[in-house]
């Protein structure tokens, strides 16, 4: 349809517009989550993707093994196995920077 300044009109469903808003949120939330990846790949570089604990609490406001275990099991730290038994594991790098500065931001009060 065009109206009389000869501009295009579409018609949508209220169905349509949603999924295309869902969407539209879902691909904000990939962009959010790869400029975080980005980012944390100009910090640190000699660190590789994946950091050992050690290296981890070198990042963390907090020393806490539990904690950093608590993260992962809530999925908010991505962690992978290093070892055959499975007792040492390797964080994502992003993941540990993205949450040391919501950490340090939370402790100061910000």
């Amino acid at each position: 349809m065009i109206n009389s300044r000869g501009m295009q009109i579409y018609q949508v469903s209220s169905e349509s517009l949603d999924r295309f808003f869902d969407m539209l949120t879902r691909q904000e939330k990939l962009l959010k989550d790869l400029e975080k990846r980005v980012k944390a790949l100009d910090e640190y570089p000699h660190l590789g993707e994946w950091v050992t604990s050690a290296q981890a609490f070198e990042l963390l406001p907090f020393k806490d093994a539990r904690t950093l275990a608590k993260w992962v099991e809530r999925g908010i730290i991505e962690a992978k196995s290093i070892s055959e038994n499975g007792r040492k594991k390797a964080y994502r790098k992003t993941d540990i920077l993205h949450f040391a500065e919501k950490a340090e931001k939370y402790l100061k009060g910000y």
